[in-house]
């Protein structure tokens, strides 16, 4: 009797973690009938969990039926240390570049093969076009390839081995452009992509750890021109260096023999990405 409880808990547990799996930045809502297609899961099954979800604020049951996630749940992801750290540092910092620029200004991290929004600053007259959490495909978007640039090469092949790649509108979709357009990223530490909004320009750059192994990436969001923003790139440059410098006390040597790895057990989860 003693053994099996555990169990029981394990399964419901894992039953849990597959329902909330089954929520993605492309489907953040999901019917029920959906839910259960996603999962495998009977209907009877999900439907029980996701009333004891909705109870405890996981999820939030909208007016038409379907599931999103709750607030309670973004309330526990906003305790993980990591996340309070490199936030409470990046703070300052992401307001200065705001200052600065009065463009929209992001701090994210990397989690398998997506960027992880963790803080955002919205531009003057400029919304944010994803809300802290949201999860996009790292070859996608700035900070996602600052962070691919500096990742592990088995990371990198795994990337560039993926079908979702080639089925993306994305400028670098063809495996050998992005193999260089990462290359280039090294070089410059700084990274650009076409914004989420059409006529936006988003640009990123590296954090690092005093070895110089990169963990998370500071970006900026602007309706400016490629020309425009890249003028920014000193500044974007100094206030990741600025973040690095507060989160350790000393600024990083990206020349290390350190540089160029997103750490498996830092603020980025290069371990995740490696694994999945």
């Amino acid at each position: 009797m003693s053994t099996e409880l555990p169990r029981a808990r394990r399964r419901l547990a894992a039953r849990v973690l597959v329902i909330l799996d089954a929520f993605s930045i492309e489907r953040p809502e999901l019917t029920l009938s959906e839910i259960s297609r996603r999962t495998a899961l009977p209907i009877a099954t999900v439907y029980r969990l996701l009333g004891d979800l909705v109870s405890w604020g996981a999820l939030v049951r909208r007016a038409d039926g379907a599931y999103e996630i709750g607030p309670r749940l973004l309330q526990v992801a906003a305790l993980a240390p990591w996340n309070l750290t490199l936030r409470e540092a990046a703070m300052p910092h992401l307001v200065d570049l705001y200052d600065a620029t009065l463009a929209t200004v992001q701090l994210s991290v990397l989690d398998g093969f997506e960027v992880v929004l963790i803080e955002a600053i919205p531009g003057r007259g400029h919304p944010v076009p994803d809300h802290v959490g949201a999860r996009l495909p790292a070859h996608l978007v700035a900070p996602g390839l600052v962070l691919l640039a500096y990742a592990p090469a088995e990371v990198q092949e795994r990337v560039f081995s993926r079908p979702s790649l080639a089925d993306s509108r994305a400028e670098n979709a063809h495996p050998e452009d992005l193999r260089k357009y990462l290359a280039e990223v090294r070089r410059t530490s700084v990274a650009f992509s076409d914004g989420r909004v059409p006529g936006d320009t988003s640009l990123a750059a590296p954090i690092r750890d005093p070895s110089g192994c990169v963990t998370g990436a500071v970006s900026i969001v602007t309706t400016r021109s490629r020309a425009e923003t890249g003028l920014l790139a000193p500044r974007l440059r100094a206030a990741a260096s600025a973040i690095s410098r507060t989160l350790w006390g000393i600024t990083p040597n990206p020349g290390s023999a350190g540089a160029g790895i997103v750490c498996a057990n830092g603020y980025g989860s290069a371990g995740s990405v490696a694994s999945s």
